[in-house]
């Protein structure tokens, strides 16, 4: 099992939930914030923040970050292409948020690299 930490977010109409699980399964720290009414650009902001008080918060390793959101992701190109109660449309999802999340951690995350599982829209981003 890995050493570092894992990043789960369930990202819904009205709010986000992330938390940082450990590696025995135990929750480190969580977040969430409210989603109602945002713009595509400020959700995006907005996810990017979370992560961030996330990292600085358990200040070690994080080895991926998975996210759960109700949308539809076209898996030969990886964008989102249409969401339920999200304002993502027409915007490769993981690459945005592997930038946003990079710029924001370089030491800890310079190296994500973004996929979109086919699998019911999840997205990763691992080391």
């Amino acid at each position: 099992m890995a050493e570092g930490y894992v990043i789960g977010v369930d990202l819904g109409g009205t709010k986000l939930l992330a938390g940082a699980v450990g590696a025995d399964l135990s929750v480190i720290h969580r977040t969430n914030r409210l989603v109602y009414g945002l713009s595509q650009d400020e959700l995006v902001q907005m996810i990017a923040d979370a992560m961030e008080e996330i990292r600085v918060a358990i200040g070690a390793p994080i080895e991926a970050i998975g996210f759960g959101i109700p949308c539809t992701f076209d898996s030969r190109t990886g964008m989102a292409v249409q969401a339920v109660n999200v304002p993502l449309k027409d915007i490769a999802f993981g690459q945005v948020m592997a930038a946003q999340l990079q710029n924001l951690s370089q030491s800890d995350l310079k190296d994500l690299a973004a996929y979109i599982q086919s699998l019911n829209g999840a997205l990763v981003l691992k080391k």
